[in-house]
């Protein structure tokens, strides 16, 4: 809790110190959460926390991952690949999820 009364959580096996510039090149968490950059192990920053916010959304409305795969190689490169990924919600739902995901984020859209 910090000196306001906020309660602050953190998951700390996704916990990473961030560099003087922003970057980091942390390698870790579940493989459904990745992001691009961090699959291709390119230096990222908090649009990581955004896409896991993302995908996060995405499986609260379809009790699923959006990047399916019958291995972590397979999601990995449907997530890479921007593939497989099916919405069958509201276009409402759709667009805000797509927006949370691409948010000025990587080359996917």
């Amino acid at each position: 809790m910090d000196a306001d009364g906020n309660i602050k959580l953190c998951d700390f096996g996704w916990s990473a110190e961030n560099s003087s510039n922003g970057s980091r090149e942390t390698f870790c968490g579940t493989f459904d959460y990745m992001a691009p950059e961090m699959i291709l192990n390119k230096p990222h920053d908090f649009r990581l926390d955004i896409w896991c916010l993302g995908i996060l959304l995405f499986e609260l409305l379809h009790g699923k991952a959006p990047f399916p795969g019958k291995n972590d190689h397979e999601k990995c490169m449907n997530i890479i690949k921007n593939k497989t990924i099916d919405f069958d919600v509201s276009n409402d739902a759709e667009d805000l999820i797509r927006k949370v995901l691409f948010y000025l984020h990587f080359d996917l859209q």
